[in-house]
């Protein structure tokens, strides 16, 4: 449903209808040229209880945000996006690792590229950005991975990072650094091209490598905090020995402040590659002018034990310097001790409002009827001084009933809303809610009070890849970022669609906006018309 004057632009899509209860309601738009009514199943209404709310997407649904090689070809795809919000244009800056048939590019020759969105409208702003180039156009041994963004208000540019391997002497194939690109506000490069973050190891030695680069701007300093894992030579360290490190980057330059340092401490003592860290994530505390890190790892900290995965994380100060526990740990799946229960792929939002974190992340828990293997999303709320709030947050309910593996949730990323004090947890998962079929994925959310960490509605599906009940066309790794102009969230993924002209098995990026609220109608009582 779109409306337009000379003024702009209204326009709503999907209409989602639910009860007090979570319970989904019978619903369906019908659009006129004077009017728009939603109508609500009668029945369902008078069994509800109330409020009632209803809950449009907002926007093109599904819109398509990359163009990867050329339409109906499943030889070139899109992986992996990352969103930033740009408060002085209002626009976002949509991020993703491809392979693309323009130029000299060859198949499999993964790039990092880029595409900027308007952040009133969701209209793309110009064509795909290609950001990074690492060796020679027509090499496929040498390819970026794995991208994140921050947007520095300060100077109105974005830093894009990512993990990848490069030709430049003294580096050498197979050899992963973190590397980054600063981008003017209209998606131009500027600075130097493609400057080398990381130093992991000797140079020249593909022994050493970093990955899962993420990347936080700190408005009082204008720096940025660039995170990774890896596996370096420095003191006692050995190979395969994973741990979380971070670079200091100065805003407006893109320089280097100071050198590398490391976050994590996996394990007693240094020298076994049997404890690890991985997949880091950092927000920004604008109150206190801190960091926090967190990633999934294995520790064997009492009473912890090799290849329990937990949820870990570091409080930073703004210049770098460890701050409160050191590695404090976050999530608790299962019985301490059983390596059969773990959590993976955190996630961080800083909560202005409160000044508090959450954390995010997918796991396998034993709590009520619970079962191993059956991954669901879980938080955290912490302290700015680092501490537990409460207890983990379960948020997802895959499937409709617990004690079943078929059904299951992965992937979170959460951003947070100033205006209404809530968090948008988004994540991808398969359910059995019809017309879904198990492994048909999609993207689902799930609101979150900022000021307790309640849920506010149900889970809610926000994907609608290819067609309902076929598994075939499938969602991953979403990412969110709040609109402050419009408090509107924008929700990007990549999966594959079989609409004309896009065939299955055809990744590409997409995108849906949401209300900030995502509750903007609450319906109190009801009169049948």
């Amino acid at each position: 449903w779109t409306w337009r004057d000379a003024q702009g632009e209204v326009a709503l899509g999907d209409v989602t209808v639910y009860d007090a209860q979570g319970r989904t309601l019978e619903a369906r738009m019908e659009v006129a040229a004077a009017r728009t009514r939603i109508i609500v199943s009668a029945a369902d209404l008078m069994a509800a209880d109330y409020p009632v709310t209803i809950d449009p997407e907002v926007g093109s649904n599904d819109f398509r945000i990359s163009d990867m090689g050329g339409d109906g070809n499943v030889a070139y795809d899109a992986y992996t996006p990352k969103v930033a919000y740009n408060s002085t244009d209002n626009e976002f800056l949509v991020v993703w690792y491809g392979d693309d048939d323009t130029g000299s590019l060859v198949n499999e020759e993964y790039e990092i590229y880029g595409q900027l969105i308007d952040g009133a409208t969701g209209a793309e702003i110009g064509s795909d950005i290609r950001i990074s180039d690492m060796g020679a156009d027509g090499n496929g041994s040498y390819d970026a991975y794995i991208p994140s963004v921050a947007y520095n208000a300060t100077n109105n540019l974005y830093l894009v990072v990512w993990n990848g391997e490069d030709d430049t002497a003294p580096l050498v194939d197979n050899e992963n650094e973190i590397f980054g690109q600063l981008l003017t506000a209209a998606g131009a490069e500027t600075g130097s091209n493609d400057f080398r973050i990381s130093d992991m190891g000797p140079d020249g030695n593909a022994l050493y490598d970093a990955y899962n680069s993420d990347v936080a701007w700190n408005g009082i300093d204008n720096e940025f905090l660039v995170v990774w894992y890896g596996d370096d030579d420095t003191g006692s360290l050995v190979n395969e020995e994973n741990e979380i490190f971070a670079q200091l980057i100065d805003g407006a330059t893109g320089a280097e402040i100071g050198s590398d340092f490391r976050i994590s401490d996996m394990g007693a003592s240094d020298g076994s590659a049997a404890f690890k860290a991985y997949r880091p994530e950092v927000a920004w505390n604008a109150t206190d002018n801190l960091y926090l890190v967190v990633w999934y790892g294995d520790d064997d900290t009492a009473p912890l034990v090799d290849n329990e995965y937990e949820i870990f994380g570091q409080l930073l100060t703004a210049a770098g310097a460890e701050t409160g526990t050191n590695d404090f740990r976050i999530s608790n799946m299962g019985t301490d001790g059983d390596t059969t229960y773990d959590a993976y792929f955190p996630d961080v939002a800083w909560n202005a409002t409160d000044n508090e974190f959450l954390v995010v992340w997918y796991g396998d828990n034993n709590t009520g009827s619970l079962i191993d293997g059956e991954f669901e999303i879980y938080g955290q709320r912490i302290s700015d001084a680092g501490a537990e709030i409460g207890g983990d947050l379960r948020l997802s309910d895959m499937g409709a009933t617990d004690g079943s593996v078929s059904f299951y949730a992965a992937d979170p990323s959460v951003s947070y809303n100033a205006s209404d004090n809530v968090y948008m947890v988004v994540w991808r998962a398969d359910d059995d809610t019809a017309p879904q079929v198990d492994d048909e994925y999609e993207v689902f959310f799930q609101v979150v009070a900022g000021a307790t960490g309640a849920e506010v509605g149900p889970d809610e599906r926000i994907s609608d890849m290819g067609t309902d009940g076929d598994a075939a066309s499938d969602t991953s790794e979403p990412d969110v970022a709040w609109n402050s102009t419009d408090n509107e969230f924008l929700v990007v993924w990549w999966g594959d669609e079989d609409v004309a002209p896009l065939v299955d098995g055809e990744n590409e990026i997409f995108g849906q906006r949401l209300d900030g609220a995502a509750v903007p109608i609450k319906v109190s009582g009801y009169l049948v018309d």
